[in-house]
């Protein structure tokens, strides 16, 4: 899946009708967009502590950061030379939805007792879908300006978004090698907030309270598994899915045909 994310801006313009080549410099400075993205996410979580960026501290990470985003800024300046008129407005986007990303990212949901799903929700569009949208709109706006063909391509990369974070949600509740469990990490995710906001049940919920309180990621984990939270989210990550697998049918058969094969929607 991470592949994918990566090389969306070529694989959009690709099923549209483009050719590989042109959109070598927008997916070049995506990728760094994401990377960048990604080194200063794992800096304010002080997570993913084993990535080559993280090894060896701030010392490598905030130089890497700050390398990256530059190279960034250097793959869309080339891509403005390429393509003027449209390279601006992709460089310009890209920037803006930057800006609202970082803007979302330093406001954390700490407190599980005060967070709505609804708010949960929205941090994911803000920096996770929206991401997603705006490269597949790039990618997209560089073959094409029809309306029609370059907002359905928004909307489902949009909404393939949102199932990706959710399903990465309920993936990062577990540790990994390179990777705490958001639990230990005291990251709210949207299983908690099943519990809390959706399920709110009082025994359960002041069990929850008292796990998270003494730091208890057996209890924590085992609630979740018992209240069925984890189904939850992936039949609302599903959900999504349908919504992206809705705006494909509307689209030209060429297109979609393509975009079975790159992104494996139906």
């Amino acid at each position: 899946e991470q592949a994918k994310v990566h090389l969306l801006p070529a694989m959009c313009a690709f099923a549209v009708g483009g050719d590989w080549e042109p959109a070598i410099p927008l997916t070049s400075a995506w990728i760094l967009y994401l990377l960048g993205g990604t080194i200063l996410d794992d800096i304010q979580d002080q997570d993913n502590l084993k990535a080559p960026w993280m090894v060896d501290g701030l010392d490598s990470s905030i130089p890497l950061a700050t390398a990256t985003m530059s190279a960034t800024n250097m793959c869309t300046s080339y891509l403005i030379n390429q393509v003027p008129k449209i390279g601006a407005e992709i460089a310009y986007v890209f920037g803006k939805t930057a800006v609202i990303a970082a803007k979302q990212q330093r406001l954390p949901l700490v407190d599980i007792t005060t967070v709505t799903i609804e708010q949960y929700l929205e941090k994911i569009i803000l920096t996770t879908a929206e991401v997603y949208a705006v490269g597949a709109w790039a990618g997209t706006k560089l073959v094409t300006s029809n309306f029609d063909i370059v907002t359905r391509m928004t909307k489902i990369a949009h909404n393939l978004g949102m199932s990706q974070a959710i399903v990465a949600d309920c993936r990062d509740i577990l540790p990994r090698v390179e990777k705490i469990s958001d639990i230990e990490n005291r990251v709210i995710t949207l299983p908690l907030l099943y519990i809390t906001q959706v399920l709110s049940e009082p025994s359960i919920l002041n069990k929850l309270t008292k796990a998270l309180s003494n730091h208890d990621f057996d209890q924590t984990l085992y609630l979740i598994e018992q209240t069925g939270a984890v189904e939850w989210c992936l039949e609302l990550a599903q959900e999504y899915e349908c919504q992206a697998e809705i705006e494909l049918s509307k689209l030209p058969k060429d297109i979609r045909v393509k975009m079975k094969l790159e992104f494996g929607i139906c």
